[in-house]
């Protein structure tokens, strides 16, 4: 039988209230509370019993939870008339009592008003105060980047900080919600009546499950097919694993031997489990066909040859090609644009490499669309000069120009389409005409 039970804090520590009716009734389903870390709340097994419960709180600063002479001294003075002290936090205190109708620790109520008032100052009002300024500044600074470098914004910033703009409500929600309760329960105090806490926004019970699927949906706009379906099996190979894991740990936990026998076979089990999701990740993934391999070239030399299949524009339309094409592809998707990224080369017998990337971004929010066009041309634009667009088919077409001539860098617009073309020749009427058309025309 599992002795010890852990659950994610739902409960802002001001709310009394809250937290002690919840260890009321962990208590009578056998679930006394050990110690908290964090947003964990850790319990041990106990015969179900009705139990009452207080939180206090320290009225002095404390310092990483060292257990001073001073509050030692706190928690004797209020481990009286059978309370007992069971954990704390910061500077929250926990006291439960066995008997049937225990006296209160807190008995006046505009003390216990005050007191909560002095500790929700500097958690509550400050801490939200505080993630109501971080999140405005950050979301200004964002808005004003975004209509700036949109591309490079969303890219690199959007799948951490996506979800702050959501703080600036909540914060403030959080504070008023507080605040209309102090000015109710201190009211109501004077009259010698207590009015229960409410609950208070969890902040890392929103924010930690949207971080984990914005890096999940990043990483996903990465992967081809194949890798997805990998990662899949192995996540859930590893819960699988996992399971078997604590399954074989309990009937360890259950078995008549020494303390010492039963870690060192709980630790040669995790070690096996290990082993085994490994070897079976390694045997699924060898089940898929390679991405890439190394491979020869004309001069001596080797390269990274990759297979993705269904790139915009495939270098065969554009030149004849004897030998192996290196294909590789990527998407990003950003949520005002998506972004597919190609590059491709060929080498001929000669060992001459030629390579034509391109990258491809659909914008959908249009009024950014000139500032990513700014955004591709990236440290180039004043070297960009605009040519006929006709042979592309576009609307807008740059290319760059160098101090010796034109290169052979283009941007093609069309529509809500930017595509950044990067090529080893400058390309004739007919490769212009082909490019457009997969490119711009889909």
């Amino acid at each position: 039988m599992k002795e010890m039970k852990k659950e994610i804090n739902i409960y802002s520590y001001y709310d009394c209230t809250g937290i002690e009716n919840h260890l009321k009734k962990m208590a009578e389903k056998g679930w006394l509370l050990k110690e908290i870390t964090g947003s964990k709340w850790k319990y041990r097994r106990i015969e179900p019993r009705s139990m009452s419960f207080s939180v206090c709180y320290y009225p002095k600063r404390v310092l990483f939870d060292d257990m001073t002479d001073e509050r030692l001294k706190y928690i004797d003075e209020h481990s009286v008339a059978g309370w007992k002290f069971v954990t704390h936090i910061g500077k929250m205190h926990i006291f439960c009592n066995e008997s049937e109708n225990p006296v209160p620790l807190h008995t006046d109520a505009a003390e216990r008003v005050r007191e909560i008032h002095r500790f929700a100052k500097g958690n509550i009002i400050f801490e939200n105060l505080f993630m109501f300024a971080v999140a405005a500044a950050l979301t200004t600074y964002f808005a004003f980047r975004f209509f700036e470098k949109p591309i490079d914004t969303m890219s690199d910033a959007a799948y951490i900080f996506w979800s702050v703009p959501f703080a600036i409500p909540l914060s403030l929600y959080s504070i008023f919600k507080y605040l209309f309760w102090y000015i109710k329960a201190k009211k109501a105090a004077e009259d010698r009546i207590f009015t229960d806490t409410k609950r208070i926004f969890n902040y890392a019970n929103f924010y930690i499950p949207l971080y984990f699927t914005a890096a999940a949906l990043k990483i996903y706009t990465f992967l081809s097919p194949p890798q997805m379906i990998f990662g899949v099996i192995a996540i859930a190979l590893a819960v699988v694993m996992w399971f078997a894991f604590k399954s074989l740990r309990r009937s360890i936990a259950g078995k008549d031997i020494a303390d010492e026998k039963k870690k060192s076979q709980t630790a040669i089990a995790a070690v096996g489990f290990i082993a085994v999701f490994v070897a079976g990740s390694i045997g699924v993934y060898s089940l898929f066909p390679a991405r890439s391999e190394k491979v020869a070239l004309p001069d001596g030399g080797t390269t990274e040859i990759y297979y993705d299949k269904n790139l915009p524009v495939d270098l065969e339309d554009l030149i004849e090609t004897k030998s192996i094409v290196s294909k590789y592809k990527s998407f990003e998707w950003l949520g005002f644009a998506s972004v597919t990224e190609t590059a491709q080369s060929v080498w001929d017998e000669n060992g001459d490499e030629f390579y034509f990337n391109c990258d491809v971004y659909r914008i959908y929010y249009m009024p950014v669309y000139d500032a990513c066009v700014s955004e591709v041309q990236d440290i180039f634009k004043d070297r960009y000069v605009k040519v006929d667009p006709a042979p592309w088919g576009a609307d807008t077409v740059y290319r760059i120009e160098y101090e010796d001539g034109p290169g052979d860098m283009f941007i093609i617009c069309k529509d809500n389409v930017i595509a950044e073309i990067n090529m080893t020749l400058p390309p004739d009427e007919t490769q212009m005409s082909t490019i457009s058309e997969k490119l711009l025309n889909k």
